[in-house]
Formats: C-alpha cells, sequence, structure tokens
C-alpha cells in the first residue's frame, strides 16, 4: 500500500533503486552518516572512480595537466590544508565585481528576515547578503576566474580528478549585534567526500573586518590521525575525546585551543585581492565583523556534483560578455567545459 506522506511506495520493485534514492543515501552519508575516517576514504575512492572514468575523455594521456609553478601549491594543500596564490583579480577588476554586484538582487539572511534585495536596501542589522552561481557568472572577472584553465588544473591535480565546479558565490559578511553563528564558528564542510575551495578577499581584511580561520593540518585523515597520534596516542581518554568532538559540526574558539596550539589556528589578512586554496573539509570559519564589512569570493571544487541542488545552466551565448572571453562551449578546453558544466553550457 502507498504510504502518501512519504510520497512513494516502500513495496514497489523502484524503491532503493531510483537515481534519487542514491543521492538521498549518498548525501545521508556526506552529511554525517559517516566519520571523517570514512568520508575521507570514500573521497579517494570517488576521486579515483572519477578520474578512471573521464580522464581518458579529457586528456590525451589521461594525466592532468599542472604547470610547474603549482607543484609547491598543491604540495601546501596536501600538507597544511591551504596555500597562498598569486592575486586572482586586479584592483580594476575588484572595482568591477563591487559595480556588477550592485544591480543584481542579493540573499539577505543573518539577523533578519531572509529576504532579497539590492545592496543598497540591506538591512542595517542583515548579517550576510550574498551572490549565487548564476547570478554571478555574467560579471566578466568572475566569467574569466571560473573559466581559468591553470586554476582548474591546479584543483583538479589536487583532488586527484577532473574537478567540477560546484558552487560560486559572492557575499558581503557585515558587522551585526549578537555572537557568531553558523559559518562565523569553526567547522568542517561536507559538500563533497573530496573538494576544495579558492577564496579571494574582494576587500581589505583587518582583525576587526572578518579574516578568515583555518586549523592547520585537519583536512584530511592522512595528515591529521598521525598528527593526533603523536600528540594525544598516550593519553587513550583524550583520544578518544578528540574523535568524537571532531563530529560535531560547530566548534568553539574554546574547543579548537584545547586541541590546538594558537601557531595552528591561522587568521588570514590582508589587502583586497589577497588569494588563497583552502580544504574546507578542515576546520575554519569566517570571523564575526566587528569594525567593518568583508567582501569575499568563492570558488568550490569537488570530485562530484552536488546532490542537494538541481542544475540549472546558462547559455554562455546568452551572456552579454565583452570580446576576448570565449563564449562557444565548442572552443573551450575539454577541463575547462567538464568543470565549468553545472553552470555554463
Amino acid at each position: 500500500m502507498n504510504n502518501p506522506s512519504r510520497g512513494f511506495d516502500i513495496f514497489s520493485p523502484e524503491f532503493l533503486r531510483r537515481q534519487q534514492d542514491f543521492e538521498n543515501f549518498w548525501l545521508f552519508m556526506m552529511k554525517g552518516g559517516l566519520d571523517k575516517a570514512a568520508r575521507d576514504s570514500i573521497g579517494r575512492a570517488s576521486a579515483a572512480f572519477i578520474s578512471q572514468k573521464v580522464g581518458p575523455s579529457l586528456f590525451a594521456d589521461g594525466r592532468i595537466p599542472l604547470d610547474e609553478r603549482d607543484r609547491p601549491t598543491v604540495k601546501n594543500l596536501q600538507k597544511k590544508g591551504y596555500a597562498p596564490v598569486p592575486n586572482i583579480f586586479s584592483d580594476a577588476e575588484i572595482e568591477e565585481i563591487g559595480a556588477y554586484v550592485q544591480t543584481i538582487p542579493a540573499a539577505v539572511s543573518g539577523g533578519v528576515p531572509e529576504s532579497h534585495a539590492l545592496l543598497k536596501d540591506v538591512p542595517p542589522a542583515a548579517g550576510f547578503a550574498h551572490f549565487h552561481g548564476a547570478a554571478v557568472c555574467g560579471c566578466p572577472p568572475i566569467y574569466r576566474a571560473l573559466h581559468d584553465e591553470r586554476l582548474i588544473s591546479l584543483a583538479s591535480a589536487y583532488l586527484g580528478a577532473p574537478a567540477t565546479i560546484g558552487i560560486t558565490t559572492a557575499w558581503w559578511s557585515y558587522p551585526a549585534p549578537g555572537g557568531a553563528e553558523g559559518m562565523q564558528m569553526f567547522h568542517h564542510d561536507r559538500g563533497d567526500f573530496r573538494s576544495c575551495n579558492l577564496f579571494v578577499y574582494l576587500s581589505d581584511v583587518a582583525a576587526g573586518t572578518g579574516p578568515h580561520s583555518f586549523v592547520e593540518h585537519t583536512h584530511d585523515m592522512e595528515v591529521l590521525l598521525p598528527l593526533m597520534s603523536q600528540r594525544l596516542g598516550s593519553n587513550p581518554e583524550m583520544f578518544h575525546k578528540f574523535w568524537r568532538w571532531m563530529e560535531q559540526h560547530r566548534k568553539t574558539d574554546d574547543e579548537v585551543r584545547l586541541f590546538f596550539p594558537e601557531n595552528e589556528v591561522l587568521s588570514f589578512t590582508g589587502p583586497k585581492g589577497k588569494s588563497f586554496f583552502e580544504d574546507t573539509r578542515g576546520l575554519h570559519k569566517g570571523t564575526r565583523p566587528q569594525t567593518g564589512p568583508r567582501f569575499v569570493f568563492e570558488i568550490f571544487y569537488s570530485v562530484l556534483p552536488k546532490f542537494n541542488e538541481v542544475a540549472k545552466p546558462q547559455r554562455r551565448a546568452d551572456l552579454r560578455l565583452p570580446a576576448g572571453l570565449e563564449t562557444d562551449s565548442s572552443k573551450l578546453s575539454p577541463l575547462v567545459r567538464y568543470a565549468t558544466r553545472q553552470y555554463l553550457v
């Protein structure tokens, strides 16, 4: 008998065989159904599977091309979980992005009812103004960054498989009443079993304007397990307490400092344009601004597409872009076309 409240018939031969069932199971494992060790193992397995599946179609020799200048960046990502890169945008391009987002609605949240508004109409008490995916793809500097084959190759080399761009966003974080909440508390992302992010500051970021923070060595079990075994292995009670704590999604600053020294809890300040890669499977947060707002751009690179979002790609040819930016998909390199397929066709 059908159960209307559930929306499916558990006695049907199709139950648990549909694509949606698989995706729900995958999300269950990703979002908390597995511990970090298992998630990281599945991440490596998914990278091997995708590389085997699509690599021969993207690369003549099946290997991801990587500029020699980027090998140290990949090594730093592997060892520490983050790595600085040369500025992605010029000052003029940052000004162009700032002007562009003035013209499109932002998703407003944090301390106010969620809504959409132009920046000039964002309530003073708001904590965030986000510009998501499709809304920012038509901004020329952002379009260029999305199609930057060197960035895609770098991310792919770190992931061990051709990267998929799953999130592109820019957002303002504002000083707002109250304490830290949501992504302003230390947490680890569960957007994919294997992923990395590019962050670019689009405003000057000082201690009071919400610097991004990251805890070194927390991104991957192959790095974290040996480190904590050395530190806590002689204290079984504390060792087990640490791994139980790691499975909490949100963590306070005091909890983090209980297990990690100050020199491993990094705070990234710097002028607008500062750019860095980070594996946000490691502990991180965006510090709550106190003295002024912060403007940031992000690209999320993953091995698999995001199963909890429906892809609604735009046609490149429909974007009003200046000459010099390729909008003919057939002329893009296979790697770039593959990486951007969730957003643009």
